[in-house]
């Protein structure tokens, strides 16, 4: 459930109660940072996340990679996010570019994997290097190993700042 009077963290064409906190966030008081940070640990602790139909099994995750986060098309917040097809293009180019030689796993979306939706990734932009990576798999162990997280405006990227 969100409750923001003002509009969707999402939309970046309007303003919202989430980022007027965040921008206010200047000089917090310790005690409300001490509150944030067990809030953001018991999320990590009890592995929840936005999608929560996973397996904790992470095994067959490398140890040392880049993670890229697709999304799905249509996405309301692709679109309010001011981005498109060519964003995700971009995010994987750089993720690329800033990190030569190493293993980029492509995290399909839930909706992807269970066949809602499609994503933005193509089984053409995946080679040598990069993997596209479809397990059910807790978005916490999947950034446990990671060096670098790329996203373009999923919640997995404010996870990925959490942890």
């Amino acid at each position: 459930m969100i409750c923001d009077r003002r509009g969707i963290f999402f939309d970046t064409t309007q303003d919202s109660d989430l980022a007027a906190l965040i921008q206010a966030s200047v000089g917090v008081a310790q005690a409300e940072l001490d509150k944030a940070t067990d809030g953001i640990t018991a999320l990590q602790m009890n592995q929840l996340s936005k999608y929560n139909a996973f397996e904790l099994d992470d095994e067959d995750l490398p140890t040392d990679y880049v993670l890229v986060v697709d999304q799905t098309k249509g996405d309301a917040s692709v679109r309010l996010g001011g981005a498109n097809v060519e964003s995700f293009k971009d995010m994987l180019r750089s993720a690329m570019v800033e990190h030569p030689g190493v293993k980029i796993l492509v995290k399909v979306h839930p909706e992807t994997r269970a066949g809602k939706r499609s994503g933005y990734f193509k089984t053409t932009d995946f080679g040598d290097i990069v993997t596209r990576y479809d397990k059910a798999v807790s978005p916490w162990r999947l950034m446990k190993n990671a060096r670098a997280v790329y996203c373009v405006t999923s919640q997995l990227g404010l996870e990925a700042i959490f942890a």
